[in-house]
C-alpha cells in the first residue's frame, strides 16, 4: 500500500482548506452565480433537490417517470430506479440542504485522496480546475454526477492495484456507475487496463453480468430519457449538436459531420504520434485514469444534452496532465491538452463575468455581443477537447490491444506493483 508522505499531507490539506473557503463563499454568495452566467437556484442544489423529490414521490406510491409537480421545475426522472430508492430511506426534499453540502465535501475529499497533490504546480493546477465556473455550476446543482464521480475514483483507486481480485471489483463499480448514469458505459474501454488477457475477458464478463442483471431497473429509464430529453443551449450547454443551434438554421443532425470530421482528424493525429507514443507494454495508473476522465467526458458530449458541470470527471486527467516529462513532443501535446481543458472550464464563466461587471456597465448591446461570443467559442474550444482527447484515446487504444494481443504479458503498470 501505498501511504501519502508527510509532504502530500500538507499539500493536501491546504487544498482542502483553500476549496473549502471558495466554494463555501460561492454558495453564500448568490451575486457570483449571477455574476458568471450560472444563476441562483430557488430551492438548495437544484438538481439533488429533483433527485430527492423523484424518490419521495416514488416513496408515496406516484410515478416518477413523468413530469413530478414535486420538482421546482416539474422535472421527471430520467435514469436507473435505483436512485429512487432515497426515498424509502426516508430521504426527502428538506434534506437537500445537507445533503448537498455532504454530496460537495466528499467530492472535495475524493478529489484530493485520489490525486495527492505533492508539488507546487500540483496544488495550483489542482485548485484552478476545482475553482473553475464549470466545476462551480456542479457544486451549485449538486448533480447526481457527484455521486458517479464519488464511486469512480474509487474504482479508479482500486484500478492502481496489482492484485486482479481487486482491479475486478473496481470493473464492478464501473458496471454500477454506467447503471446510474448511462454515459460511464464509455469507459468500457478500461478493459484494456487489464494486465492479462484472461483479466480483460473476467472484467468483460462482470461488467456485462451487472448490466444485465440490472436492465429491469434501467429499462424504464431509459424510455423517459428518450422522451424527455432535454436540449440545453446558450451558455455552458454542453453537446455535440449545440454548436449548430447557436449559428442558426441546420439541420438536426448536421453536427454528425463535423463529428466525423473531429474523429478522422483524431485517427491522422494518433498516427502521426505513433512513432513517439509509449511502448505497447507500459500502460501507468495515471494514463488509465485520464484515459476514463476522456471516455466520461465523449460519452456526455456525444449525447449532447447536459451543461459544462460534466468537467467535474476532467479532474481524472490531471495527475497525467503534470505527470514526468516524457519524450519531448509527446511534452509538447500534453501542454496543449491541458491549455484546451483550462480554456473550456474558464472561458465562458470569464466571458460573462466581463460582459456582466465590466462591459455592462458601459453598453448593454456591447455585453450581449460578448455574451453570444461567448457560447460560441465556447462550443469551439469543446469540440477542440473532444479532438484533444480522442486523439489520446485512440493512441491508448492502440498501444493496449498491441500489448494484450502479444505473447509476453506483464505488468502494465510498474507503479502498481507495492500498491
Amino acid at each position: 500500500m501505498n501511504y501519502p508522505k508527510r509532504g502530500q499531507l500538507w499539500w493536501s490539506a491546504g487544498l482542502l482548506i483553500l476549496v473549502t473557503c471558495v466554494w463555501a463563499y460561492c454558495l453564500s454568495a448568490p451575486a457570483f452565480w449571477s455574476a458568471v452566467g450560472i444563476g441562483g437556484n430557488e430551492v438548495p442544489f437544484l438538481d439533488l433537490y429533483g433527485s430527492l423529490a423523484a424518490g419521495e414521490l416514488a416513496h408515496n406510491g406516484g410515478n416518477s417517470l413523468i413530469p413530478n409537480t414535486l420538482d421546482y421545475y416539474n422535472r421527471p426522472h430520467v435514469y436507473t430506479t435505483w436512485w429512487l430508492i432515497i426515498g424509502d430511506w426516508g430521504l426527502t426534499r428538506a434534506d437537500s440542504k445537507w445533503l448537498g453540502l455532504l454530496l460537495i465535501g466528499l467530492t472535495l475529499i475524493t478529489t484530493v485522496a485520489l490525486n495527492r497533490p505533492n508539488q507546487p504546480h500540483e496544488f495550483i493546477l489542482t485548485a484552478i480546475f476545482l475553482c473553475s465556473p464549470a466545476i462551480l455550476f456542479a457544486i451549485n446543482r449538486g448533480n447526481n454526477d457527484l455521486v458517479v464521480f464519488i464511486i469512480m475514483s474509487c474504482a479508479l483507486g482500486l484500478f492502481r492495484s496489482n492484485k486482479s481480485v481487486i482491479r475486478l471489483l473496481g470493473f464492478a463499480l464501473l458496471a454500477i456507475c454506467a447503471v446510474l448514469k448511462y454515459y460511464p458505459f464509455a469507459a468500457i474501454i478500461l478493459i484494456l487496463s487489464a494486465h492479462t488477457r484472461r483479466e480483460s475477458i473476467i472484467a468483460l464478463a462482470l461488467f456485462t453480468c451487472i448490466i444485465v442483471f440490472s436492465w429491469p431497473s434501467l429499462q424504464p429509464g431509459l424510455i423517459s430519457a428518450l422522451k424527455y430529453k432535454p436540449s440545453p443551449e446558450g451558455l455552458y450547454a454542453f453537446g455535440a449538436p449545440i454548436l449548430f443551434k447557436n449559428l442558426g438554421d441546420f439541420p438536426p443532425h448536421a453536427w454528425w459531420i463535423v463529428g466525423a470530421i473531429t474523429g478522422a482528424c483524431a485517427f491522422i493525429l494518433a498516427k502521426l504520434r505513433q512513432d513517439t507514443a509509449r511502448k505497447p507494454s507500459i500502460s501507468s495508473s495515471t494514463e488509465n485514469e485520464f484515459i476514463c476522465g476522456s471516455m466520461f467526458i465523449v460519452g456526455c458530449f456525444l449525447l449532447g444534452a447536459s451543461y459544462l458541470y460534466k468537467l467535474i470527471f476532467s479532474i481524472w486527467l490531471l495527475p497525467w496532465l503534470w505527470g514526468e516529462k516524457q519524450i519531448q513532443r509527446d511534452e509538447y501535446w500534453r501542454r496543449i491538452n491541458l491549455g484546451i481543458v483550462l480554456m473550456v472550464l474558464w472561458f465562458e464563466g470569464c466571458m460573462c463575468l466581463m460582459a456582466n461587471r465590466v462591459i455592462g456597465f458601459v453598453s448593454v448591446n456591447m455585453a450581449k455581443t460578448v455574451y453570444e461570443i461567448a457560447v460560441i467559442w465556447g462550443q469551439v474550444f469543446s469540440w477542440l477537447l473532444i479532438l484533444a482527447l480522442l486523439t489520446e484515446v485512440i493512441i491508448y487504444t492502440n498501444r493496449r490491444l498491441q500489448f494484450l494481443g502479444s505473447k509476453s504479458e506483464r505488468v502494465s503498470d510498474p507503479s502498481a506493483v507495492n500498491s
